[in-house]
């Protein structure tokens, strides 16, 4: 096992062949690493969707109702996870979206809104880091964890976490598909003992999706 603290450079270890296999990412981010680096990924098995939301370390407030007009905001920069941001921010009415002006919502999309958020992008990693600069962020409750954050969301992504293309699955080169060692590891992300593990050790923070 090898762990890599960045989304870009796992990717790039799977392409290069110094990994056979990874599982962190769900199928959009994927497929986005995949013209990137025009490589053969295939997801494989999906094994959990991690909850997402919208969170706040500098801002006490319980409600999106409460949040100031003016507001700095961090989101994803990469256009998968930022296009889902998007949406999500649309849907609990903080931001307006124009159509998509390309096959992710970006920046560029967002029209104006009362709340007149300011929107800044940043890698995944540094929007933790940096939430103490920040009104709102939305983001992953691992990447909190990762970081010892303790913080309860504001609202959670429900939509986003019930959409499977965003479960976490095992990602793998198409030529090694059918290796036995990956159709193992394949089977173990969606063995029965791992659910009852999630369940029990990460209720909260990722849930089984198998």
């Amino acid at each position: 096992m090898v762990t890599i603290a960045d989304s870009v450079k796992i990717n790039d270890a799977l392409k290069n062949g110094e990994i056979d296999a990874n599982v962190f990412q769900h199928e959009p981010f994927m497929k986005q690493a995949a013209k990137r680096l025009n490589a053969d990924f295939v997801m494989l098995n999906r094994s959990y969707t991690t909850l997402s939301g919208l969170y706040s370390k500098r801002l006490k407030i319980k409600s999106v109702a409460e949040i100031p007009v003016g507001a700095t905001i961090a989101i994803s920069n990469d256009d998968s996870n930022q296009d889902r941001a998007l949406k999500f921010l649309k849907h609990i009415d903080l931001i307006n979206l124009k159509d998509k002006s390309s096959e992710y919502y970006s920046l560029k999309d967002v029209l104006p809104h009362p709340k007149k958020l300011q929107i800044k992008e940043l890698d995944n990693y540094a929007i933790v880091r940096a939430l103490e600069d920040l009104d709102l962020a939305v983001t992953s409750a691992t990447f909190l964890v990762q970081a010892k954050v303790s913080l309860t969301p504001i609202v959670i992504d429900e939509v986003g976490m019930a959409n499977k293309n965003y479960a976490v699955g095992l990602a793998t080169m198409k030529d090694k598909v059918n290796d036995p060692n990956i159709q193992k590891l394949n089977q173990l992300l969606v063995d029965p003992k791992l659910k009852d593990f999630i369940n029990t050790k990460f209720k909260g923070t990722i849930a089984a999706v198998f």
